[in-house]
């Protein structure tokens, strides 16, 4: 109909333009005709198959972890908070725990844990010790720990040394300096020590808020009546005293407490060198258990950290 050759598909002359000649003539003939586009297309529905529904991802929750809670996130844009957020993941927690040569390492410096937070830090460690106790097939020894510029208190440190107590953790290096620890601590550390069997090396509480002398007379005490302490060092088969690092606190009279811990320590007086102490063998009884180096630098009232010249007694 309208004018197309037996043969051809319908609706095929309506892919020439209007006015264009086709060089398809009639039957028979070789002149050109007149294509009528007054013939309604032709018109094909392609049915295609329906897609399958787009299947989302899983929502995977979040970790029950701690969150951001005295420092918000609000106004520093995505990006950034979601990196401060990310701090204080279980994924970052684990990042920061080293276990090699047998020796568990913990860095938690700087990440502005507070007293809540380090609760749910002790709450969640245990279930990381526990394989590596399977691991060494011993209880974790010379461990080197470190809990360094936060905003501990007394009570954070508490959750800290209950955690080591009940876990059987020792340590070789326990680092809460630059927190917010006051006398309390001092006692609480006397008491940690006396838990284990093996002498802790070193303890650093620089830079607290220490201000008396009665948590360092109970540490003499407990000390005196250990039998790890002195220490002996078998690498250098000599005695040495336990690093006490208190410089940088509040505490009042820091030449006098020295003296006051003559007659709890035996006669001797607490090292107050900063380079290591040794004695020998046969001077073990001439080795103070106590070693306190700087001790003398304190703060006044009022003074800050990291300003160009601290105030020191």
């Amino acid at each position: 109909p309208h004018g197309v050759p037996h043969g051809l598909p319908h609706g095929f002359p309506h892919s020439v333009p209007h006015g264009v000649p086709c060089a398809l003539g009639s039957l028979g003939s070789m002149q050109p005709m007149a294509i009528d586009l007054s013939a309604p297309p032709c018109t094909t529905t392609v049915h295609r198959p329906k897609a399958p529904p787009t299947q989302l991802p899983p929502v995977r929750p979040l970790p029950d972890g701690p969150r951001l809670m005295s420092h918000s996130t609000a106004g520093v844009g995505p990006v950034v908070g979601e990196k401060m957020a990310n701090e204080f993941s279980m994924d970052s927690w684990a990042s920061r725990l080293t276990f090699h040569g047998a020796v568990l390492r913990v860095d938690m410096r700087g990440m502005r844990f507070t007293d809540s937070q380090v609760a749910r830090w002790c709450a969640w460690a245990p279930a990381l010790f526990e394989p590596l106790v399977k691991l060494s097939q011993a209880p974790l020894a010379n461990a080197v720990i470190s809990f360094a510029e936060n905003e501990i208190g007394d009570e954070g440190f508490g959750k800290i040394a209950e955690l080591l107590t009940r876990c059987q953790v020792h340590c070789a290096c326990l680092d809460v300096s630059r927190n917010c620890l006051t006398d309390k601590s001092v006692c609480a550390l006397a008491d940690l020590l006396s838990k284990f069997t093996s002498p802790f090396l070193e303890v650093r509480m620089e830079d607290n808020c220490i201000r008396g002398s009665y948590g360092i007379t109970q540490i003499a005490q407990s000390l005196q009546g250990h039998d790890a302490y002195p220490i002996w060092r078998a690498d250098a088969k000599q005695y040495v005293p336990i690093l006490l690092k208190l410089s940088g606190n509040f505490i009042e009279d820091p030449a006098g407490i020295p003296q006051r811990l003559r007659e709890t320590m035996g006669g001797l007086l607490p090292c107050l060198a900063e380079e290591p102490l040794f004695r020998d063998a046969r001077r073990r009884f001439q080795c103070p258990t106590l070693q306190l180096p700087r001790f003398e630098q304190q703060r006044q009232e009022g003074a800050t950290l990291g300003g160009s010249s601290p105030l020191l007694w």
